[in-house]
């Protein structure tokens, strides 16, 4: 039984056209593979670049001194309604929603800052929960809300360790951290130019 009638069949010249329609259907087939593993790449670099981006601003001294003041008003009870430590969950609420509208890769997002995103909902949540209620206003911080049960979703031991009730000693250890890592800040900013910078 002859699956394949090879007689006739040329490769140049009258009766090779079918020859060259699928050479140009494989080359196209290839190229089309071509563009789109490029454009898969260049995305994923884009994303790690936007999510260091993301790393970059919430490890700044301006932010570790958020967080500080956060950390530092929970563990004094004195953290209000006007506290400028709410910058934090405001900060998390704009990546959050970066998240939700599909411009933050998740999987990427978890690796880099998933611990962050889940110690900080499990720290501020209840509060969060409390001003909503105060404030009949279940909109607020509902991005940083899913995007923490989001990290939970995809959960790995590091997040799940974060997950741990946050006390009084965590936060003292939290702040005496944090509190190292902001006076490193200072100390970088006071280093004298040397003469070859001047």
């Amino acid at each position: 039984m002859t699956f394949i009638n090879t007689h006739g069949l040329s490769f140049l010249g009258p009766g090779s056209e079918w020859f060259w329609t699928a050479l140009s259907g494989i080359v196209l087939a290839a190229t089309f593979l071509a563009i789109y593993r490029q454009l898969r790449l260049q995305g994923s670099a884009a994303a790690r670049e936007q999510l260091n981006e993301i790393s970059q601003e919430w490890d700044s001294e301006r932010m570790l001194r958020m967080r500080l003041g956060a950390c530092q008003s929970l563990l004094d009870g004195t953290l209000d309604d006007t506290s400028v430590t709410w910058d934090t969950c405001n900060f998390w609420e704009s990546v959050g929603t970066l998240a939700r509208e599909g411009h933050l890769n998740m999987h990427v997002m978890k690796t880099l800052l998933g611990a962050n995103v889940t110690w900080w909902w499990t720290l501020m949540g209840p509060e969060c929960a409390r001003v909503r209620d105060e404030n009949a206003a279940p909109e607020l911080w509902e991005d940083f809300e899913w995007l923490a049960s989001q990290m939970f979703r995809l959960e790995t031991g590091t997040v799940a360790v974060s997950a741990r009730p946050v006390t009084a000693e965590v936060l003292r250890a939290r702040i005496a951290r944090l509190q190292q890592r902001v006076a490193l800040e200072e100390s970088l900013r006071s280093v004298a130019p040397s003469r070859s910078e001047a």
